[in-house]
């Protein structure tokens, strides 16, 4: 549920007085009036110009897998047809991760190595398709008694061996020794192979808990030092990372509603000494609630560290709310600036905007799609 903190402006010393202030048109030269960010129930805020983020109007809801770091298998470009017949005793049609052919006899296909040694004969599958950079899974021909279901061929190092579906689909999370103490790093291990990729630790997630479009079979949140990724696996365990949010901004302005992330771990720590230098004013008056009113919403510590949220709008008010690991809270006001709101406006545009446009991935449909 979005927390909107709204604030009630002071009325001014001549409405509190009753009286009204005239301005004779031909005596004073034409302004351009200030940017008003309330109803016509309270007196304006007056600030500097500022405007809804543009990159966030094809992003609604923001996107938790925006920054992809790295795709360990892209199924589509294990395939490659050939031009050329590589084997001058065999009609091959396919390359399977640039070291298996495909070849056929009375429509059966059949695999070879780099090499040109038949690794399985072409006597009982229909097809192949490389599903993952060690796998390659073989289907039944039409009409067969077995053509809604699959078998499993495991490659390694130009060979390879059928697996149980069981044994395709494992997947474990693993500890190893950093060294003679007691630390250990932690990695996921897919069919018996350990990814080479480390963390401090892993824990599975419940995909309700991440916004995205993307599909996936399984994610993972890891942890190495004060970074965070999620692990995306697709329905054959391949894993893509991505670099996980470490703040989850969310804005109202000028009517629209917006949502994005921070992405990455350097901005998020610029963000939060942006926030720490803003010099903190006196307050004069209590904060209020106006339904009209903009506001920016700043929530620390989706993935490292502990939360804390910072709402603010264009008047200067701010409510800051820190939450402890054992689930108690800590609120506050503070009045900062009136610029500081459009600073923090413009930061959102500049940089989230920037690495929304510069993240890997950003625009890609899906991560990998599920059959």
């Amino acid at each position: 549920m979005r927390v909107r903190i709204m604030i009630a402006l002071v009325v001014s010393a001549l409405a509190m007085c009753g009286c009204e202030e005239t301005v004779s048109s031909s005596s004073q030269p034409e302004e351009k009036p200030p940017v008003q960010t309330t109803a016509v129930t309270t007196q304006p805020v007056e600030v500097r110009e500022y405007s809804f983020p543009e990159f966030v109007r094809s992003r609604a809801a923001g996107d938790m897998l925006s920054n992809v770091i790295n795709v360990g298998f892209d199924p589509a470009e294990a395939e490659s047809y050939l031009e050329t017949d590589p084997f001058k005793d065999y009609n091959c049609e396919r390359c399977l991760g640039g070291e298996y052919y495909t070849f056929y006899e009375d429509d059966y296909v059949g695999l070879l190595n780099s090499q040109g040694t038949v690794i399985l004969n072409p006597d009982k599958y229909s097809s192949a398709k490389m599903a993952a950079k060690d796998l390659i899974v073989l289907s039944y021909p039409e009409g067969s008694n077995k053509k809604d279901s699959d078998s499993y061929f495991q490659v390694s190092g130009g060979f390879g061996h059928f697996i149980t579906r069981e044994e395709a689909f494992k997947l474990e999370i693993t500890a190893i020794a950093v060294d003679e103490s007691t630390a250990v790093q932690h990695a996921l291990a897919v069919r018996g192979t350990v990814d080479s990729a480390v963390y401090d630790s892993i824990e599975k997630l419940d995909p309700s808990q991440i916004v995205t479009d993307k599909s996936f079979s399984q994610i993972y949140k890891a942890v190495l030092g004060s970074r965070a990724y999620y692990l995306v696996l697709d329905d054959y365990l391949n894993i893509t990372v991505c670099e996980a949010p470490y703040a989850q901004i969310s804005f109202k302005i000028g009517g629209e509603f917006g949502k994005c992330y921070v992405l990455d771990g350097d901005d998020h720590t610029e963000l939060q000494k942006m926030i720490q230098s803003f010099g903190a004013e006196t307050m004069s008056v209590k904060p209020g609630k106006d339904e009209a009113m903009d506001y920016i919403r700043i929530e620390s510590g989706l993935n490292i560290g502990d939360k804390k949220i910072f709402t603010m709008s264009p008047d200067g008010f701010c409510l800051t709310e820190s939450f402890a690991p054992d689930g108690s809270a800590n609120r506050f006001f503070t009045l900062y600036p009136k610029d500081t709101f459009v600073d923090l406006v413009n930061w959102v545009a500049e940089v989230a905007g920037k690495e929304y446009a510069a993240a890997p991935g950003a625009e890609t449909e899906s991560v990998n799609s599920e059959e």
